[in-house]
C-alpha cells in the first residue's frame, strides 16, 4: 500500500471513527491552539468527548462500521498498534490558512493517546516510506520529502512541510500562536467553545474580493464564528460580523425573505424539513447578523430519516 493511501486511510479513520467516543479529557481545543501560527484563517475544533454522547454520530458511526473495509481496517491497526480511535482521541483541531484557495497548508491537531513507535512500525509494515526529521529540536516524520506527522507532548500532528514546521516552531515560542492574537482571542470569546463543535475565523482581503464577486454585500463579511450542538437535538449559533450595520440589515432581510418563501412551499412541509424553517432565526444586531437554528431530537430524527431516504432513493 502506498503511502499517501497507508497515511490517509489510518488518520480519516481515527478522525471519523473517534466520533463514537474517548476517555481521554477533552480540552475545548484550547491545548491545541498552542500549534496553530498566527497567520490562520479559520480554526474548526471537534471535542469527540461529547459528541460521543450523541444519537446523531452513533447513528452515523453505525452505517461506516457496517463497511467491512472500515472495521477490518480498524481492527487491524488496533491489533498491530494497539491504537483504538474510538478510545484514544479525544480532540480534533483544523487550521485552514489565509491562502486557502492555492495553499495546501492545512494543519490537523488530534490530543490522542498512541504509542508512536508502534504506530511508526505499523505504518512502514504497510509500505510507507517515513523518514525521522527534526526541527526545533522537535522530531516528526517526512512522508515523501512533502510533510508528515508529529508525536508531542500528547498531541498528533499532520501538515504538510512548511504547515510541520510553522506548527513546531509556534510551539516551540519561536513563532507567534494564533491564541495570543487579541482579534482572535476577541472572536473566540464570543464562541460557545463547550459546543461540540465550534469555528472561528477572520476572512482575508481576498476571499471576501471573491465572495463580492457572487453578491457585493457577502465581500462586506469579515468574521464568523459558529457553534453546533447535538446533546439534545440540534443547536446551532452563528454569527457574522459584516463592515456596517447597513450591510447586516439588508443580508438579514434577503436571508429572512427566502426563509420566509420556503416555508410557504408545500414541498418544504412534505419533505419533512418545515421543523427547520421554523426553528430558525435570523437578525441583525449592529454589524452583527445572528444566526440561531433549534431542533428537538424527535424533528431531527425524522429529518435524518428523510435525508436518508432520499440518499436510498438517488441511489436506486
Amino acid at each position: 500500500m502506498k503511502i499517501r493511501r497507508t497515511i490517509s486511510l489510518t488518520l480519516a479513520a481515527a478522525m471519523v471513527l473517534s466520533l463514537l467516543g474517548s476517555n481521554a479529557m477533552a480540552d475545548d481545543g484550547q491545548g491545541a491552539l498552542a500549534f496553530v501560527p498566527e497567520n490562520t484563517m479559520m480554526v474548526a475544533v471537534i471535542d469527540i468527548d461529547g459528541l460521543k454522547k450523541t444519537t446523531v454520530f452513533q447513528d452515523f458511526m453505525t452505517a461506516v462500521m457496517a463497511e467491512k473495509e472500515a472495521k477490518d481496517g480498524l481492527k487491524m491497526l488496533k491489533d498491530s498498534t494497539g491504537f483504538d480511535p474510538e478510545k484514544d482521541i479525544s480532540t480534533i483541531l483544523i487550521a485552514v490558512p489565509p491562502d486557502v484557495e492555492k495553499s495546501e497548508n492545512f494543519l490537523f491537531v488530534a490530543k490522542a493517546t498512541v504509542d508512536e513507535a508502534k504506530l511508526i512500525a505499523y505504518a512502514k509494515s504497510e509500505g510507507a516510506k517515513l523518514t525521522e526529521q527534526t526541527h526545533e529540536k522537535v522530531k516528526y516524520y517526512e512522508i515523501d520529502g512533502e510533510g508528515g506527522m508529529a508525536f508531542v507532548d500528547g498531541y498528533i500532528l499532520v501538515a504538510p512541510k512548511a504547515a510541520m514546521k510553522a506548527a513546531i516552531e509556534t510551539y516551540k515560542g519561536k513563532g507567534t500562536a494564533l491564541k495570543k492574537n487579541k482579534d482572535f482571542s476577541a472572536l473566540v470569546k464570543t464562541v460557545d467553545t463547550s459546543a461540540n463543535i465550534w469555528v472561528a475565523a477572520t476572512l482575508p482581503a481576498e476571499i471576501r474580493k471573491e465572495m463580492a464577486k457572487e453578491n457585493p454585500m457577502a465581500g462586506d463579511i469579515e468574521k464568523v464564528h459558529a457553534s453546533l450542538d447535538f446533546v439534545s437535538g440540534l443547536k446551532l449559533r452563528l454569527s457574522l460580523l459584516t463592515a456596517s450595520a447597513d450591510t447586516a440589515k439588508q443580508l438579514v432581510e434577503l436571508a429572512n425573505a427566502g426563509i420566509q418563501g420556503a416555508g410557504s412551499d408545500p414541498s418544504v412541509k412534505a419533505m419533512g424539513f418545515e421543523p427547520v424553517i421554523k426553528g430558525m432565526k435570523i437578525a441583525a444586531n449592529g454589524n452583527d447578523i445572528e444566526v440561531s437554528l433549534d431542533i428537538n431530537e424527535t424533528d431531527l430524527a425524522a429529518i435524518k430519516q428523510t435525508i436518508q431516504n432520499m440518499i436510498q432513493g438517488g441511489m436506486r
